[in-house]
């Protein structure tokens, strides 16, 4: 079984609408993302993924106003690793096993995984 791990980050603002403490305001975060990968199986140019193309996950993330990206303008961490499983899950489907770790800040983080 190989393991892929790639992290990488993101500037980008977003507001959680309805919420009644500070983050329902405009504002914005330096978002970690920890990709792990896990694969019996490479793929034709024996990787489990090409690095580059988890730092394009990330890349498209970089300073936007993710209320724009985000599906239902939905933009808690939680859903932002979803979002984002859903994209690796879609780059390496012969993958035995993805997680997604998104930090918002020091000490807060979030992992999805199937």
């Amino acid at each position: 079984m190989y393991r892929l791990t790639k992290t990488c980050s993101f500037s980008a603002a977003h507001q959680l609408m309805g919420d009644p403490g500070p983050c329902g305001q405009l504002h914005g975060h330096r978002w970690g993302v920890t990709f792990t990968v896990e694969s019996e199986k490479l793929n034709d140019q024996h990787q489990v993924i090409d690095f580059h193309l988890l730092q394009a996950l990330c890349d498209g993330f970089d300073h936007s106003y993710l209320n724009d990206k985000m599906p239902g303008g939905i933009t808690t961490a939680e859903r932002i690793a979803l979002v984002l499983w859903i994209g690796v899950t879609g780059l390496c489907p012969e993958a035995a096993r993805v997680l997604v770790e998104v930090e918002e800040s020091p000490g807060a983080s979030v992992e999805y995984t199937e």
